[in-house]
């Protein structure tokens, strides 16, 4: 009898260490870099590895972590996983650690409880220290899905965080099928059109084509050293530019003006979805315009423009505009109409240089039965020339352990070379900044006494002084 009892005993207790390890629940999932800011995990966006990752219990719900609970603490893989196991089961949120100047996508995905596998949870940010949170999670065994389609399980996988870097930018290319320049219902994105990423200067820093949605983005420009960018789009075969600016949404209208967005400025930590391109589909001229120019010259505008295949074409107009939307004919020009044959044309424009503003042509081009179509258009913008001395300064000089360097305020928070040369043109030492503070400082306590040049070179710009080394 007593065998008997023991043996019923064992039974009991390893039913019960079953029950009790049955009772826990898993918790995981992604950190991954959302390269366009989507809030979906999509192919080509890479995974964030050795991501730290804090767990703290809130049955509560109040946001706030549960006393009795020790936080546990663990980093992703190197296919940017993580996993928590063993947990009672009950409410809890995460903190991930994304480093400095990372940012949380800012597409959220809702609450965690609706378990959508590919969303983005991240919820809050502190950018003071770069830590994202997640909303709270509840957890209960037998029900999680452990994200490959089983939903009844002690497993959940679907807590995920996309992240960015520095600052970003980007949206939309569409078909503007009326020509309003809004971004409406029934109105498609347009694949494959090439974009390129610009510097204030011109100076192409990277290149791009829309996804199948229209969609394109820049991912953390910040890496060519500038702020401040602008936008070049080559127009599709069939399409032409629509109008500018005609919304009071900026993120629902055409910014785009002769196929350029500029002035643009994205500062760190930020990401711009306002930049959208709108082209008008059809509004083909009735002849081929194989060239259409305008040149800034020293008191006005050069106009060209080369056309062929002109038929049944009454006169070309040519039209200016001071504001980008009301435009008033300077000059009209009759057609040739010689069928395949070039046809070249200019026209001289008057403008004051000393002002400030823009100006905007495009051609009308009107049929013999009265029926008119638009060019695209080109812009010319006039500014005041800079009164800035471009030199710098250095100091003391001579010098003995350090040097000051002092840029030009216009060279200021932006990409900088810093260079100091033998006088027989050796190069000694070099240091690249970023961005660049008004004065920088350079240690030269252990070069040999001597004569030494100084470069400083912004973009295709350089400023040389000699110093003199005690």
């Amino acid at each position: 009898m007593k065998a008997i009892t023991t043996f019923l005993i064992v039974i009991f207790l390893s039913s019960f260490s079953y029950n009790a390890i049955s009772q826990t629940v898993n918790l995981g999932g992604k950190i991954w870099w959302d390269l366009n800011d989507n809030g979906i995990i999509e192919t080509g966006e890479w995974n964030a590895e050795w991501i730290g990752v804090t767990l703290y219990q809130d049955n509560d719900d109040n946001g706030i972590a549960d006393a009795g609970f020790t936080p546990l603490n663990i980093s992703t893989d190197g296919n940017g996983n993580y996993m928590f196991t063993g947990l009672a089961a009950g409410k809890y949120f995460t903190k991930v650690d994304a480093g400095w100047s990372h940012y949380k996508t800012t597409t959220y995905g809702g609450d965690p409880d609706n378990n959508v596998v590919a969303d983005n949870n991240g919820h809050v940010q502190n950018n003071s220290d770069f830590i994202i949170k997640s909303e709270t999670i509840t957890l209960e065994p037998g029900t999680e899905p452990d994200g490959s389609g089983a939903t009844n399980t002690n497993t959940n996988n679907t807590l995920r965080m996309g992240m960015w870097k520095s600052n970003g930018l980007g949206d939309l290319v569409w078909a503007d099928n009326n020509g309003n320049g809004l971004q409406e219902a029934g109105e498609p994105g347009l694949p494959g059109v090439t974009i390129y990423l610009k510097n204030s200067a011109g100076s192409v820093l990277a290149t791009t084509t829309t996804d199948a949605q229209g969609k394109f983005y820049f991912y953390d420009p910040m890496m060519y050293g500038t702020n401040d960018y602008e936008l070049e789009f080559v127009p599709p075969i069939g399409y032409i530019t629509t109008l500018s600016n005609t919304g009071s949404d900026d993120e629902k209208d055409n910014d785009m003006i002769d196929g350029k967005i500029t002035n643009m400025n994205v500062p760190q930590g930020r990401w711009d979805h306002s930049f959208d391109a709108g082209f008008k589909p059809g509004n083909i001229l009735p002849l081929t315009l194989l060239s259409f120019t305008a040149s800034l010259k020293t008191d006005n505008v050069d106009l060209k423009w080369v056309t062929t295949n002109e038929v049944n074409v009454n006169y070309i107009a040519l039209e200016k505009s001071i504001d980008g939307k009301n435009y008033n004919d300077i000059a009209m020009l009759l057609s040739n109409n010689n069928g395949s044959e070039k046809n070249y044309y200019q026209y001289t424009d008057s403008i004051n240089t000393k002002i400030e503003g823009n100006y905007y042509y495009r051609l009308r081009t009107v049929n013999n039965n009265g029926s008119a179509t638009l060019s695209e258009v080109k812009s010319i913008r006039i500014t005041k020339p800079s009164t800035e001395t471009l030199n710098i300064v250095t100091y003391p000089n001579p010098v003995v352990n350090e040097i000051n360097i002092n840029i030009p305020t216009s060279w200021q928070n932006k990409k900088i070379v810093y260079s100091i040369y033998a006088v027989n043109g050796a190069l000694i030492k070099q240091i690249t900044v970023a961005n660049s503070n008004k004065t920088f400082t350079q240690y030269i306590a252990n070069l040999p006494v001597g004569i030494y040049i100084i470069s400083v070179q912004n973009d295709a710009k350089t400023l040389t002084q000699r110093i003199v080394k005690q």
